[in-house]
This record gives structure tokens, sequence and C-alpha cells, in this order.
């Protein structure tokens, strides 16, 4: 089975917080089942089911923005093609810069703000030697970029902070 790059990343940096919100609904389900009233009346049960859905498509919904608002910060825009524009579009968020080699090509990496909570490593942007946009990943110290799956864990040379 071939998973797109992207997908995988969305679901590894999700997979935690769907867990989560899956054991807070379950949690919530049994405290109903659990704590409702002795004496139960026919419109009680519809509206308990109504509550329980309710509360679960709010987790989700927390769970959602809790992945996603950090990622849209560090996600590059559709047009962004060279180092100008990526320094137009994060001006002072860069934290660092580096150097990057597979085989024999070799990558500027800039470092910026990380793309999701809890990170271990800032989100990362390639550039190749003619300063054209290559790949990107939301952090560094957990994924490889989204197209060309590199990892750059200890690979980043000459790192110098900005």
């Amino acid at each position: 089975m071939n998973i797109s790059p992207k997908l995988f990343l969305w679901l590894i940096g999700s997979g935690a917080i769907i867990t989560l919100v899956v054991a807070l609904g379950a949690l919530v389900v049994y405290g109903y089942r659990r704590l409702g009233p002795a004496v139960k009346s026919p419109r009680s049960n519809a509206q308990r089911t109504k509550r329980i859905l309710f509360i679960l498509f709010a987790f989700v919904i927390v769970a959602v923005l809790y992945v996603e608002i950090p990622l849209s910060g560090a996600r590059p825009p559709k047009d962004l093609k060279t180092i100008a524009q990526f320094l137009a579009w994060k001006s002072g968020a860069i934290t660092g810069r580096g150097t990057f080699k597979n085989g024999s090509a070799a990558y500027t990496v800039f470092m910026g703000p990380a793309g999701r909570y809890l990170s271990s490593g800032p989100a990362a942007y390639l550039f190749d030697n003619h300063g054209q946009f290559v790949d990107w990943t939301a952090d560094m110290g957990d994924f490889h970029t989204v197209n060309s799956n590199f990892d750059l864990t200890a690979s980043v040379k000459n790192l110098k902070n900005e």
C-alpha cells in the first residue's frame, strides 16, 4: 500500500490527538451510562444521545484545530518557488540555516518555528543550489520531508542561528 507523504505526515501528527479524542469520548459515554438517572424517561435517552454526539463532535473539532493551527503557520504557500520568496514570507521567523547533502546534491536548509505542538525539532525548508524551493517538513526531528522523504535529523550541517 502506497500512502502519500502528506497523508502520512498528517496521520502521524494527528494520531495521538485522535487517540485522545476517542478515549475521552469513551469516558463520556461510560460516564453517562454509569451516572445516568435511575428513572429514565423516553425523551432522556434521545437527549443523552444528542449530548454524547455533540461532545464527541466538539472533541473532534478541537483535535483537528490542535493539529491544523500550528501546521498552517509552517506550511509553505503553494506559489513558493525561490529563497527570495521564502525570506519575504517568513521574514523574522527564520531560526537557523544549514546545508544538507544527499548524494552529490547539496541543499540549503532554512529552519523556522515547528509546525506542531510538542515538536522535537523546527520546521525545515530545502532549497537547491539554484535557490529553488525543493521540499519541507513541519518537524525535522520526527518527520522526513513531505515530497522527497529526506531525513534531516542528523544530516543538516553547518548550522547557524539567525
